[in-house]
């Protein structure tokens, strides 16, 4: 981890600010970003596919260690990351960001064994709370416990549809939760917020500190997503893979340190302390690329009815006014008649603007966007 890296990742834990008040980079959205770098996790424009992906990475990581520890698996290999052919009807979908096959031979052992055949989890991001969502004078981190359920929420609905070419075959988020069930699989969202803290129900699983939450009431047309999500809080998933891993651990091997030092002689020392440093750097170098791309001011959004708008500053000149972000100018253009060689000069058009004025800038003068219609319109122009 840099420097820059680790300054970031402690002002985020001690809601530090990131940036000065004065310094605030207005998003491409039209808000300003705010202090503490939250707008980078819950605006459209910032996805977290890649911050998703290394939290996922993270994971699978170190559970190719503790899981063959806690003798839920044989080897190493019987962890994967985004298999295929989990469901027949769909066999291209990928339902699981990461997942483990269950040795059944091996887990009896444990006090605490499942009948399933895997378990599987997927990852997502979920965005920190807002002013609207939080009472007085508290804390985003006090709210993202019921944040954190509205992530394993969506995923256990899995809205839309899935489909796959191969078969022809389409099914409803909630038959595929079906499939699933039917192949004596195990479903576990792995909600992840803006501070690294996992769900109720992946705790529940992977650290195993807390007791399964109850599960959520869905509605009448969402039966398999309420079934998948109290299989999820039964005793017939694996509960605390982690502490299991640390007893075993602990039991075969008392006088050997499970790590390289001393820091981290245990599994659980261990397995919590490359979690937390893994998905800190997921979600410190989310922010830092954000404000990569917000720093440069050739960058444009993702979305194409945004991209017409090209930023003069990177901080807006009035931080009260947003709208003094982008400089707003109307260009009148003179018709031009193509069949009349005589008329086809170079002349320059002025742009003109009550509130700015007559301009003599060549790049605005000579824009190409002068070249693309004939009628009179507004541009947003460096």
């Amino acid at each position: 981890m840099s420097n820059m890296e680790f300054d970031i990742a402690l002002k985020s834990k001690l809601r530090l600010p990131i940036y000065p008040e004065a310094s605030r980079p207005l998003c491409y959205c039209g808000e300003l970003v705010d202090v503490d770098g939250d707008h980078y996790f819950k605006c459209g424009e910032w996805k977290k596919n890649r911050c998703s992906n290394m939290m996922r990475d993270t994971t699978a990581r170190v559970m190719r260690r503790i899981c063959p520890t806690a003798k839920y698996c044989t080897s190493a290999d019987n962890v994967h990351t985004e298999d295929k052919n989990k469901v027949k009807d769909v066999p291209y979908k990928r339902p699981f960001d990461w997942s483990f096959e269950i040795n059944h031979i091996k887990s009896t052992e444990l006090s605490r064994s499942t009948p399933l055949t895997e378990v599987g989890f997927d990852v997502t991001v979920i965005s920190p709370s807002t002013p609207d969502d939080l009472q007085e004078n508290a804390c985003p981190y006090n709210n993202s416990i019921s944040l954190l359920e509205k992530g394993e929420r969506k995923k256990f609905e899995r809205n839309g549809a899935d489909s796959d070419k191969s078969t022809g075959v389409t099914l409803t988020g909630d038959q595929f939760m079906g499939k699933l069930l039917d192949t004596n699989r195990g479903f576990i969202p792995q909600s992840v917020d803006r501070w690294g803290n996992l769900g109720p129900v992946s705790r529940s699983v992977i650290i195993g500190d807390k007791l399964p939450p109850k599960p959520l009431v869905y509605d009448d047309d969402k039966p398999n997503a309420r079934k998948m999500n109290e299989l999820a809080c039964s005793r017939r998933v694996p509960f605390g893979i982690i502490k299991s891993a640390n007893k075993c651990w602990m039991n075969s091997n008392p006088n050997t340190w499970y790590g390289e030092s001393y820091m981290d002689q245990n599994p659980q020392s261990w397995a919590l302390q490359q979690l937390g440093l893994g998905f800190t750097l997921a979600i410190v170098k989310h922010i830092i690329a954000a404000d990569n791309k917000i720093q440069d001011i050739t960058s444009k959004s993702i979305y194409k009815r945004r991209q017409h708008r090209q930023r003069v500053s990177v901080i807006p000149s009035d931080p009260s006014d947003p709208s003094t972000y982008w400089r707003k100018r109307v260009i009148p253009v003179t018709p031009v008649d193509t069949s009349d060689v005589s008329q086809l000069t170079n002349n320059r058009v002025e742009p003109v603007n009550d509130a700015i004025g007559t301009s003599n800038d060549e790049s605005i003068t000579n824009s190409p966007l002068l070249s693309e219609t004939n009628t009179q319109d507004t541009y947003y122009l460096p």
